[in-house]
């Protein structure tokens, strides 16, 4: 994953019974062009966190969050929840593989779940307030929420799905089906 990712808003995190408060800068996500087809889309929690989708060349496409300074030490696949807006708001959850990033961090990334990722794209593009992620996996000694603030991302998602070539207003296309031409 490469590191051109700005820092574009700031949130509230709840990790593992510690509370940590800063207060939400509304921000616009950042389109990033990685070159040779990549894009990503990214907008930053707090921690130096950061929520992105990305896609490239060949159909790849996937949806990770990012804890650079990471302090769980938990690996493997566990399930994780975007819902907007508000705690009441519509959820949903995905499978994500947690894996090691950098020297003390961990990536939660989807790369495999088609109607998970076009669900967080949709949830992304909608949330005109607030995106919150939580990961519930007692087993894993691992429990935290962590919320974003951004202004409205719809332009700024619809640009990333463009050059993706994602309709994110239709249903994603079965699993293993998918290919960057199939939803123009």
């Amino acid at each position: 994953m490469g590191s051109s990712t700005k820092t574009v808003c700031r949130g509230l995190a709840l990790a593992l019974g510690g509370v940590l408060v800063a207060s939400p800068a509304l921000a616009n996500w950042t389109l990033t062009n990685e070159g040779g087809g990549s894009y990503v889309l990214s907008g930053a929690a707090d921690h130096a966190d950061t929520l992105r989708a990305e896609c490239g060349p060949n159909g790849t496409l996937s949806f990770a969050y990012i804890q650079p300074g990471n302090w769980e030490d938990v690996l493997g696949t566990i399930p994780m929840t975007l819902w907007t807006s508000t705690d009441d708001g519509p959820k949903h959850t995905m499978k994500v593989t947690a894996k090691k990033f950098g020297e003390n961090g961990v990536a939660y990334t989807n790369d495999s779940d088609m109607q998970a990722i076009y669900t967080a794209l949709v949830d992304v593009r909608n949330a005109l307030v607030t995106i919150h992620l939580g990961v519930e996996a007692a087993s894993y000694g691992v429990s935290w929420t962590d919320t974003s603030s951004a202004k409205d991302s719809t332009a700024t998602t619809r640009e990333f799905a463009r050059k993706c070539g994602i309709n994110i207003d239709k249903p994603p296309p079965p699993a293993n089906a998918w290919s960057p031409n199939d939803q123009r």
